[in-house]
């Protein structure tokens, strides 16, 4: 299995950068830095979303539809469970 390595780093970048901001958040004691430290950390969540499609694609090309089907049915199930 050969993963392409800018996917991986900016999906690693996009799942690092809000809790680097969130723990920035202890030091910081001005309004306006609080808010825009909020908004680079609820911003960069987007990454991740934009990585969700192209992960199954990479790991196997030729069943791309059926992983990304399986892995959606798991956390579907997951966070079901979890909320009931």
């Amino acid at each position: 299995m050969h993963l392409f390595p800018t996917p991986v780093y900016l999906q690693t970048l996009a799942m690092c950068m809000p809790a680097l901001c969130l723990l920035l958040m202890d030091w910081i004691h001005n309004f306006s830095e609080a808010v825009s430290c909020m908004m680079l950390a609820v911003g960069s969540c987007a990454f991740v979303n934009s990585g969700v499609n192209v992960t199954p694609q990479d790991m196997a090309p030729k069943y791309a539809g059926s992983l990304f089907g399986e892995c959606t049915h798991i956390c579907k199930t997951a966070r079901d469970e979890r909320c009931n």
